[in-house]
């Protein structure tokens, strides 16, 4: 059995494999590592074997560590045989504070003009800031009724 555990990273629509870590039984070393950019393994926890192959990383970054995960066996000559699975793997940074609403009063005159500012602290993807009033999502369409 061989066990390959790689993310799948996609440029211009073509599909590029890049291996991290592969376990073959019947070839010294058993266990062959592959440098990949932008991915950074913790070698001393990763380990592969007869039955699995674990992989841990770290750094985690959008351009190169989200993507398709897939984790493949294959069978040696002459069958050489082929199981794989595969996941979509999305990373994120979340704002680190909650949103800030900016200029805001407890009560307002009627007639009066309500001019108020919501803030977000950086994130990637870049924070969608959105305002809803009693539960419903104000939108230029909303605005323009009322």
């Amino acid at each position: 059995m061989r066990f390959s555990a790689y993310p799948i990273n996609y440029v211009n629509k073509l599909t590029l494999c890049l291996f991290i870590d592969r376990y073959m039984p019947y070839q010294q070393p058993h266990v062959k590592m592959f440098p990949v950019a932008g991915v950074h393994m913790l070698s001393h926890e990763t380990s592969c074997g007869q039955s699995r192959c674990k992989v841990r990383l770290t750094g985690l970054t959008r351009d190169h560590s989200g993507g398709a995960y897939r984790c493949e066996v294959s069978s040696d000559a002459p069958a050489f045989r082929l199981a794989s699975e595969t996941h979509n793997v999305t990373v994120a940074a979340l704002p680190k504070v909650n949103p800030v609403i900016i200029g805001l009063q407890d009560s307002y005159q009627l007639g009066d003009t309500l001019a108020v500012e919501c803030r977000s602290s950086a994130g990637d993807p870049i924070p969608e800031l959105n305002w809803y009033i009693n539960d419903v999502k104000v939108t230029k369409k909303t605005q323009n009724n009322n």
